[in-house]
């Protein structure tokens, strides 16, 4: 009895952590899939890769800065062992307390305007040293020059 119980408590929490996984892998593609390209001059939101871009890597590639569907500038990004949105001025957290991300990674291709590529965000997470999720989405917007 006491062994069924472990195991139906481990089997509890495993189910939990793949609830959040998936969560938190479908919240992140849906943002990222609606990003829209920077056409301001000066840049507004991307400081650093600038005009004509969709994506830019922050925190040493463990964060991805973006204009999302309302024109809004939003960056996910590790922040101890959780993920934060920030959509200025605000930031909060979008994994729980009890979730440790061990690991998160950004990727960018095709961001530019002049590779004829169609932009691409892939990021990697690590929860709590045990599920490991990658991801690749593809922008919504077909990329033509603005």
């Amino acid at each position: 009895m006491i062994s069924a119980i472990g195991a139906q408590r481990r089997a509890g929490a495993q189910q939990e952590l793949m609830d959040q996984a998936s969560y938190l892998a479908e919240y992140m593609s849906r943002a990222l899939r609606q990003a829209r390209k920077e056409i301001d001059s000066p840049p507004a939101c991307l400081t650093v890769a600038g005009r004509g871009f969709n994506y830019e890597i922050t925190q040493g590639g463990q964060g991805i800065k973006f204009l999302n569907r309302l024109g809004q500038c939003q960056e996910f990004f590790l922040d101890g062992q959780r993920i934060k949105e920030s959509i200025a001025p605000q930031e909060s957290f979008i994994t729980s307390d009890n979730l440790q991300v061990t690991k998160l990674v950004f990727y960018i291709s095709g961001a530019g305007q002049e590779d004829n590529v169609q932009p691409k965000a892939t990021f990697a997470i690590e929860l709590n040293g045990e599920v490991r999720i990658q991801t690749t989405v593809s922008q919504r917007d077909v990329d033509v020059p603005k």
